[in-house]
């Protein structure tokens, strides 16, 4: 007789963001990181907040607080989850972490997909501005 496996559980990464909370697979975070330093891009995405070395990658800054429609939020002392995308790295700005494990009730499950197809379209058109 074979014993199935039972399913694995998925885990979340519960965070706030502007005094909401938000959460994302911990499957599609490679690390959790204090943002230290932020340069400036100039590009016209809003939902780029800058760039930051990360073991030497540049990674592209994404200001979670523009997607969302968060006012008078600013971007300082925050944390930052690294995502690996189509062989980038990106790092959600964040407030603070909540938790990691089940999904918190009231978390609203950040659509990742939703977010680099956006950033993707976005880089294209401001580049084809130049």
């Amino acid at each position: 007789m074979q014993i199935e496996s039972l399913p694995k559980k998925t885990e979340y990464i519960n965070f706030k963001l502007g005094g909401s909370v938000f959460a994302v697979n911990v499957e599609a975070a490679s690390d959790i990181v204090e943002l230290v330093r932020l340069s400036k891009l100039p590009v016209q995405l809003r939902e780029i907040a800058g760039i930051f070395l990360k073991d030497g990658l540049v990674t592209v800054a994404i200001d979670l607080a523009q997607f969302y429609g968060l006012s008078d939020y600013e971007i300082s002392d925050k944390m930052v989850i690294i995502i690996k995308w189509q062989e980038q790295q990106y790092g959600l700005v964040i407030d603070s972490i909540v938790n990691i494990g089940s999904l918190i009730q009231e978390a609203r499950l950040v659509n990742l997909e939703e977010i680099f197809r956006k950033i993707e379209q976005g880089l294209v058109v401001d580049s084809l501005r130049d």
